[in-house]
């Protein structure tokens, strides 16, 4: 029995719960509360009882429902994140790596892939992906040099990547995975930003995972549908699945949101049904027209790995910070992410054809229009300052409070990472240097410092 069908039976029976939730099933919801999320969520928010399964320690229906999604994925594992692709990542760095561990990440990672680092205890030998300056995108990891630096460092036990990053840009996973591999080496790929992959290879290229990475993690929220913080991990079977299970366990909550589990289980259901097959062509075309709409003067981010998904658009003479406040102030229509060149809107299952048409005619009417640009900003600078000692050494050492321009040299204590996209521009360890002094002192007014 799936897990929703096992939820509605449950919801169903006149069982008398002395447990957890204490909601009781609707018997007392928050007036405010049921007014914006409504009785029936709660009806089906239950807790480990009798007959339902532990996500924990699956062992019956989650099990059941998991090893089905594996099988219609065709991986040999699959977990069900009910923390975001956030807890899929931790999982498989501590599933992965141990204290004083080296490991290789592209430095254009996910703010996670930091907090990994603290909680392992492992050591970061960065990758700089190449960034495209004209629109302000970051590049592919090059395969070529993630194989040169790992002939320079034969310890590193992991590599992790981001593909596709938050403009849909994704890295050569099937090359890089066979360079990892000829060396013994573990492929991590973050893949939240991928996961309409794993249900239409044909549009957006294979999965990491079937293109031969051992970890990947998947945000359904993202693209799918599925409700916050609904995410997958999909496993080649290198790493066991007890590993994955136990370091899971460390970092989830041990009351996990049943409605949750049964809302991953029903997207990955529903996307490979024929419906969902049709929802996500239909998005595709949709996409695809509003692309084709407009003239020479805006342009759209195309790259042989560009996500279709993403709408990266820039407009001659207009910043793309500018280009995000005109959306807003003007049109109402708030991006997901803004650089100095390029507004980012992304798209999902949810997207309609008559919301990418309001888009499509703001975006017309900026063009006839004459618009000052106003902001000027520099790029992150994404060079990786030196590291005086491991982010777990630095997190846990003594801190201080300073003021930015007087920051120079300094160890920094903290994790500074823009978010969107995460990506990070100093983490606990490194000394800081004039660059980012520069790219911050406007934006923060004081950093965390080693004493």
């Amino acid at each position: 029995m799936t897990v929703c069908k096992k939820i509605k039976n449950i919801s169903k029976s006149n069982r008398v719960l002395f447990t957890t939730p204490s909601h009781d099933r609707t018997s007392f919801v928050i007036p405010e509360i049921s007014e914006f999320i409504g009785r029936k969520f709660f009806f089906h928010d239950l807790s480990e009882i009798n007959d339902l399964d532990n996500l924990a320690a699956p062992d019956e229906d989650i099990l059941e429902s998991m090893k089905h999604s594996a099988e219609l994925i065709g991986v040999k594992d699959l977990f069900y994140l009910i923390n975001g692709s956030s807890s899929g990542i931790l999982a498989a760095m501590l599933s992965t790596l141990k204290e004083n561990d080296k490991v290789l990440i592209s430095r254009n990672c996910h703010k996670s892939v930091l907090n990994g680092l603290i909680l392992t205890g492992a050591n970061p030998i960065w990758i700089l992906p190449e960034i495209d300056k004209e629109w302000g995108i970051f590049q592919p990891v090059s395969p070529q040099k993630t194989e040169e630096i790992l002939d320079e460092n034969i310890d590193v036990k992991a590599v992790i990547i981001t593909s596709p990053t938050y403009e849909g840009i994704s890295s050569d996973v099937k090359a890089i995975a066979e360079i990892c591999h000829k060396k013994n080496v573990i492929l991590i790929v973050d893949e939240a930003h991928g996961a309409l992959k794993t249900f239409a290879p044909e549009i957006f290229g294979q999965n990491a995972v079937k293109s031969g990475a051992d970890i990947a993690v998947q945000s359904l929220h993202k693209t799918c549908g599925a409700p916050n913080p609904c995410a997958i991990l999909q496993s080649n079977g290198k790493i066991s699945s007890e590993k994955i299970q136990n370091a899971l366990n460390l970092i989830n909550t041990t009351s996990p949101s049943y409605p949750m589990i049964a809302a991953i289980e029903g997207t990955i259901n529903f996307l490979f049904s024929k419906n969902g097959q049709e929802k996500i062509k239909k998005l595709i075309s949709d996409i695809t027209q509003l692309k084709q709409a407009f003239e020479a003067n805006l342009k759209i981010y195309f790259h042989n790995s560009n996500d279709p998904t993403k709408i990266v658009v820039k407009i001659k003479g207009i910043s793309g910070f500018d280009l995000s406040d005109i959306l807003f102030d003007e049109f109402n229509i708030e991006d997901e992410l803004t650089n100095s060149s390029a507004s980012i809107l992304l798209t999902g299952i949810g997207t309609t054809k008559h919301k990418l048409k309001i888009l499509e005619k703001a975006l017309k009417t900026i063009l006839s229009a004459d618009y000052e640009n106003k902001n000027s900003h520099s790029f992150v600078p994404l060079e990786a300052g030196k590291a005086e000692m491991s982010p777990r050494t630095a997190y846990f050492a003594e801190k201080e409070q300073i003021e930015t321009d007087k920051a120079l040299g300094h160890i920094c204590g903290e994790i500074i990472a823009e978010y969107p996209p995460g990506i990070p521009l100093l983490i606990p360890g490194e000394k800081i240097g004039q660059k980012q002094i520069d790219y911050l002192k406007d934006k923060k007014k004081s950093i965390y410092v080693i004493r």
